[in-house]
């Protein structure tokens, strides 16, 4: 969703960060999405959010 939000809103708050690194290895982060948010983690918040996994 946040991808399409950066391409279609000028106004997202979709961090350029994160879109970059999702456009960067889809194939690796979506597995990692499904993992944390099973695991009762986030996407964005939190040391143990898929967004911190990938900065890390």
């Amino acid at each position: 969703m946040a991808n399409w939000s950066a391409r279609h809103d000028p106004q997202t708050s979709a961090p350029p960060a994160w879109i970059a690194l999702v456009n960067a290895d889809k194939d690796n982060i979506t597995p990692l999405i499904r993992d944390t948010v099973r695991n009762g983690g986030s996407i964005f918040v939190g040391p143990d959010s898929v967004f911190s996994q990938l900065l890390s």
